[in-house]
């Protein structure tokens, strides 16, 4: 049975030939970036580590990890705004294009939030001071439209 076959059966209440398995189609479901390096080295798989989420370290996987694991679903992820980086300020630290800015501490993988652009203000000085970034919305869309298009063609 096919992948696609598979998970249609199972989102449907009919009996797939085996459990459909995920790994990576959204954040919940992705790796951090140590454990992934460490499967790909296992696999004999060499490719660069791309991220789902910079602040999280959460790694796209790799098409030849998921068809070595034999994973039947595949993420359309699109591109989103708070993804976009407005300044990098170091190695280990950046600001958001929504003014957020994110820290790496010295232990542990993920980003905190050291300061962001609302804080201690009023209600009035919100509405009247903040400049909401413009979304890239086409960018989103285009990308995950294209991403989508490309699974259903290799019937993915």
């Amino acid at each position: 049975m096919k992948p696609r076959e598979r998970v249609l059966k199972a989102i449907n209440l009919e009996k797939p030939d085996r459990i459909p398995i995920d790994l990576g189609s959204t954040n919940c479901t992705s790796m951090t970036v140590p454990p992934y390096e460490k499967v790909k080295e296992k696999l004999s798989i060499d490719a660069p580590t791309e991220l789902m989420m910079k602040n999280f370290q959460l790694a796209e996987i790799d098409e030849r990890v998921l068809e070595e694991l034999e994973i039947d679903t595949r993420g359309v992820h699109g591109f989103t705004a708070s993804d976009a980086i407005k300044e990098e300020i170091g190695k280990n630290e950046y600001i958001n294009q929504f003014g957020i800015k994110y820290r790496r501490p010295s232990v542990g993988e993920r980003y905190d939030i050291v300061e962001h652009p609302l804080d201690g203000i009023s209600l009035e000085e919100y509405e009247e001071e903040y400049v909401w970034p413009e979304p890239e919305e086409e960018k989103i869309a285009r990308s995950a439209e294209e991403r989508a298009r490309k699974l259903y063609k290799e019937d993915r």
